[in-house]
């Protein structure tokens, strides 16, 4: 098949999406004019489940720079029944994270117990991204480590260019913001990492921690968040987290903001105006153009002052009942969001206050939406 050349090779792969790391490894031995497309997808991104694919990989890059070269994205995720402290079985990964240059790292089940140990021995700080720690559903039934990272104050200044920044629990977060500069946004001189998008999913954090904000080093840090997804089990969690702390630092840069409570726990309501609202006056969220809420309370005519660019909202019907449904539809049929696009409601058909059993509601949404030119979708 050599002749083929690389360009047509390349449309091939292109084309046929969805292939697996075993075809991509056969296909780069069909001959030499295929190696080097096959190489460059097969190792840009790789995912390894075991420490002994871990060692393979590090003694693989480590004979050879130009293989070294193409690794851009990793993804571990390796389990053992030995100690994951044990150097020996440890010693793949630290090759790995010192020897490549990455833009995007998942550290997942064992290596998401103390996490922070493997971001020391990153390499190449500064070219990093992305970091997602997820930890693993196992630990919720087996009596083993729980997945943790402790943020100190020096990783958002080691990780200078990271963007996006993952957290998949359960996880205990462990926040050391002693010296977070707490002064005037506009005054304070940018520090460290400037994230873009952070995503929280079932984290707790430490009763040592501080508040969420000082993930960065400064107010100022936060300028630039572009995307905030909060994934809580309990209400209570979401006031833990000091939220209220946090959006008057991106007030003026959100653009989408996902805030979810686990259905069992809603006993108590606490509204999304209440986490947008500072001790003085509710907070004006200028660029905010996606919400979307589950389990939490969102009462339209509470928010239209604050999100005067609200392009969609998604929320779950426990947010309002029909005890708000005049209220709501009133919202919609004086198009006090004059910019809304798109309106997606989350029904339950097991309770009999949601709007799911009340066909006429939904009815005259459609219609209200429909003489809007708003797409509206009714999900159960």
């Amino acid at each position: 098949m050599d002749f083929l050349n690389e360009d047509v090779i390349e449309l091939i792969l292109d084309h046929c999406g969805g292939w697996w790391q075993r075809d991509i490894a056969r296909l780069a031995r069909v001959s030499p004019a295929w190696t080097r497309p096959a190489q460059l997808r097969l190792f840009a991104s790789p995912s390894l489940f075991t420490f002994n694919a871990c060692n393979l990989l590090a003694r693989t890059l480590e004979d050879n720079t130009r293989l070294r070269e193409l690794v851009r994205n990793l993804d571990l995720r390796p389990t053992s029944g030995e100690s994951s402290s044990s150097i020996w079985i440890l010693s793949g990964v630290m090759r790995l994270l010192a020897m490549t240059r990455l833009e995007s790292l998942t550290l997942a089940e064992d290596l998401s117990v103390s996490a922070e140990r493997f971001l020391r021995f990153i390499g190449s700080p500064q070219s990093l991204k992305a970091l997602r720690i997820e930890g693993s559903r196992r630990w919720t039934w087996l009596e083993a480590p729980r997945a943790s990272l402790e943020w100190s104050a020096d990783l958002p200044l080691r990780f200078s260019n990271l963007q996006s920044l993952t957290l998949v629990g359960p996880l205990s977060l462990d926040v050391d913001g002693e010296q977070f500069d707490d002064s005037d946004l506009l005054s304070s001189p940018l520090q460290g990492c400037r994230l873009e998008e952070l995503h929280l999913y079932d984290v707790e954090l430490a009763d040592s921690s501080d508040a969420i904000r000082t993930l960065l080093p400064s107010a100022s840090s936060w300028r630039k968040i572009r995307a905030l997804s909060i994934t809580m089990h309990q209400l209570s969690q979401v006031a833990t987290f000091n939220y209220e702390s946090l959006f008057p630092l991106i007030s003026e840069s959100l653009e989408t903001l996902v805030v979810r409570t686990q259905r069992e726990s809603f006993t108590s309501i606490i509204s999304i105006h209440e986490l947008l609202t500072s001790v003085d006056a509710p907070i004006m969220m200028r660029n905010l153009r996606s919400l979307e809420c589950a389990h939490i309370a969102v009462f339209l005519e509470d928010l239209q002052d604050v999100m005067p660019v609200i392009e969609q909202l998604d929320i779950d019907d426990m947010a309002y009942r029909l005890q708000r449904l005049d209220a709501f539809l009133s919202v919609i049929a004086e198009q006090r969001f004059s910019r809304l696009k798109r309106l997606i409601l989350r029904g339950d058909r097991c309770s009999q206050e949601s709007i799911a059993h009340n066909p006429e509601a939904i009815s005259t949404l459609q219609s209200l939406c429909a003489q809007n030119k708003i797409i509206f979708k009714c999900l159960t």
